[in-house]
């Protein structure tokens, strides 16, 4: 009928519990109250009838004349509906109701009786094996001339006191039940109460987890349920206002991505493709994008090995690439341990700004190179037959000349090794090659009056070199420092 875990079966089910708990405790402790109680008063009423009953037969009949003493005491019993026992204080039975004293046992080792025999009144319940039935006692001290003479006792039969409170129980019992039948249907009434607006949240919440965010509660009560509900209403409004602003927020965001030129994608570190700009798709055309691996879409091999090694070692990074004709250059950024976003930008335009300098710098080098050999070959010619003040201006242009030759040639060279050419690589003995590279210059070494030092250790290791291109700076180095240090350097 109920969920087992409901909030509704729990509320009941602890409101019955408690109900029959508190029921049963009041029930228990009642019925011993009662019980302690009325056997009380009975002892109470016991140890009267006994003093009275003692005195009556004292009064009216001889102690010592039994046959008329049993007559007495058996009239007694009957209209006191009690038994009647008198005992010496050796325990000898010497009056009895209900048998003949002379067959009965020492009561010297009752507990009654032995309260009776110190001075107060005793009472014991135990069953009798003269009457076989559970009796109660009650025995009193007679006191004569300061002494205890007698012992007076009564007994009734507990059984009587078992069946009224029996009949006390069985009315208890019956007016628990009915309270347990209302407190169940007030327990009911107010389980519903609480598990209804609670049932009301939980629905709510669902329809929250599934987007509804416009759900709202309303619980009309006074109580903290309505408080929560209240707040789980202003809890959905601003989840809502936030929804919606992060909804035009992404709109924004995918706008300004897809009108990036530049190519943009977010993948995982295994290639997985999460998202990608228009851009990206008009460079890397397919039906679907979504869950595809971005091998499915980039086919090139340069490419896929930039890509590779970018996830491989999980760091942002700038790489050059060139896929088909066209130029890249590819950058990532880490977004998170699973995440990495790429953009490739295109260069091409750059490329061609960068070959049309190089064109431009190798054919105005070519260019300004003829003029300057003729002017070099001219004023070398007019040196030899000029006169010595003519002479001295044509060495000033002669030296220009030559300055102006050279800086083509390194423009030249420069311009080449921007080219990246092909490497033709060997292993050399760096000491050796650098003595062989100062031969070249011993002459121009000795005009101008220069020493030039080579200091290598001799355990310096091979490297690894192209031959020519190395001794090609090394010899830009050397002439450039011959010409521009000082005599005597």
């Amino acid at each position: 009928m109920f969920k087992k875990n409901s909030i509704f079966s729990k509320i009941l089910s602890s409101y019955i519990l408690l109900t029959l708990s508190l029921i049963t405790l009041i029930i228990i402790f009642s019925f011993n109250i009662v019980k302690d109680s009325y056997i009380k008063r009975l002892k109470k009423n016991l140890s009267t009838q006994c003093e009275h009953s003692f005195r009556l037969i004292e009064k009216e009949v001889n102690l010592s004349q039994f046959d008329e003493l049993n007559h007495k005491v058996k009239k007694i019993s009957d209209t006191i509906q009690a038994r009647i026992t008198v005992i010496d204080i050796n325990g000898k039975v010497i009056v009895e109701s209900d048998k003949d004293p002379l067959v009965m046992d020492n009561h010297s080792n009752r507990l009654e009786i032995k309260t009776a025999l110190s001075g107060e009144t005793g009472s014991s319940i135990r069953y009798s094996a003269t009457l076989h039935k559970n009796m109660l006692y009650v025995a009193i001290p007679i006191i004569k001339e300061g002494k205890i003479q007698f012992v007076s006792r009564l007994s009734v039969p507990i059984d009587e006191v078992h069946i009224l409170l029996n009949d006390f129980k069985k009315g208890i019992v019956n007016s628990a039940l009915v309270v347990i039948l209302i407190a169940l249907f007030v327990t009911f009434f107010l389980a519903k109460q609480l598990s209804r607006p609670i049932k009301e949240l939980k629905g709510a919440f669902e329809d929250i987890s599934q987007g509804n965010l416009s759900q709202n509660v309303e619980i009309k009560s006074s109580n903290e349920i309505n408080e929560l509900a209240n707040s789980f209403n202003l809890m959905a409004n601003k989840l809502s206002q936030s929804m919606v602003e992060l909804e035009d927020k992404r709109h924004e965001l995918d706008t300004i991505i897809n009108s990036i030129n530049e190519a943009l994608w977010v993948q995982n570190y295994d290639g997985l493709l999460f998202s990608c700009n228009n851009s990206f798709k008009k460079l890397f055309p397919s039906k679907r994008y979504e869950n595809k691996h971005i091998w499915e879409l980039i086919y090139d091999p340069d490419a896929k090995s930039v890509i590779e090694n970018i996830t491989s070692q999980k760091s942002d990074s700038i790489k050059e690439i060139k896929i088909d004709n066209s130029w890249f250059i590819m950058s990532s950024s880490k977004i998170d341990e699973e995440k990495v976003i790429f953009v490739m930008h295109n260069i091409n335009e750059l490329k061609a700004i960068e070959k049309f300098k190089k064109d431009f710098v190798l054919n105005a080098s070519h260019e300004l190179r003829t003029p300057l050999t003729a002017i070099k070959g001219f004023t070398q010619h007019l040196e030899e037959e000029a006169n010595d003040s003519d002479r001295h201006y044509l060495k000033i242009i002669l030296r220009n000349t030559e300055r102006l030759i050279n800086l083509v040639n390194d423009i030249q060279a420069l311009a080449k090794l921007e080219q990246k050419p092909e490497l033709r690589t060997s292993s050399i003995k760096l000491n050796d090659f650098l003595l062989k590279t100062k031969q070249i210059f011993e002459s121009k070494l000795k005009e101008s009056n220069l020493t030039l030092n080579i200091s290598i250790p001799s355990d310096f290791p091979l490297i690894e070199v192209d031959c020519f291109k190395f001794e090609q700076i090394f010899v830009n180095l050397i002439d450039n420092a011959i010409r521009y240090t000082n005599s005597g350097g």
